[in-house]
């Protein structure tokens, strides 16, 4: 069956066409390629400027969403120092906890990370604790702290030492109240050296062998 001229130029249209939309692909496979290698040369130029790092391991935890989150992605802090995630030991949309490694730079973390590279969230912000304040101090801060226990300790001791229940026992007051009132001097003095703490001391009070309270001088 002999072929028309209609139906022979449609053929090389289609042809045409098809040879077009596989240079174009072709093209557009290729610049993708060089933008990642622009982009791969960028990167590692950043890293060698920011110096070497020294592989130190940091934990990190994160009230944001960090499901995506995966071992190898690479982020930035601002301070420009570069941090790659090693392990991540919980993982979710309200947060969790998760290591870095510095692999370039000498900076600290700090609290913000943006995505270098990887498929975790664009921008993490690390959760302030504590412990973080403590630490951000510097070591001008331990004598503080030491200082500050050293207080809590004595406070403790004499809310227990000096109550006075155990200083002047209600026993000890009766039995005080009792003797002075009979004016038994000596009685008062053996009952006050029988007790410990305040009322012990008490006895010292009484010039030794009086019998009555107005004898005292």
């Amino acid at each position: 069956m002999r072929m028309t001229a209609k139906a022979a130029r449609t053929i090389l249209v289609c042809i045409f066409a098809l040879s077009l939309a596989v240079c174009a692909a072709a093209q557009e496979k290729l610049d993708l390629e060089t933008v990642i290698d622009d982009k791969s040369g960028l990167l590692e130029t950043e890293m060698q400027e920011a110096g070497p790092g020294d592989n130190k391991l940091f934990t990190i935890t994160t009230d944001g969403n960090i499901a995506s989150l995966e071992i190898g992605d690479l982020y930035r802090n601002p301070e420009g120092a570069f941090f790659k995630v090693t392990a991540i030991r919980s993982k979710s949309a309200k947060g969790g906890t998760f290591t870095i490694q510095r692999t370039a730079g000498n900076a600290a973390p700090g609290k913000k990370f943006n995505r270098v590279t990887g498929v975790g969230p664009l921008n993490i912000v690390a959760r302030t604790t504590l412990l973080d304040m403590y630490i951000m101090g510097g070591p001008f801060l331990h004598p503080i702290a030491a200082l500050f226990v050293a207080m809590v300790i004595l406070a403790v001791n004499s809310i227990l030492l000096y109550r006075r229940k155990r200083q002047l026992p209600d026993k000890f007051i009766i039995e005080a109240e009792d003797a002075l009132d009979r004016g038994d001097i000596a009685r008062f003095e053996a009952i006050s050296l029988k007790e410990k703490g305040s009322s012990r001391s008490s006895a010292g009070a009484w010039p030794t062998g009086s019998t009555n309270p107005e004898s005292r001088t």
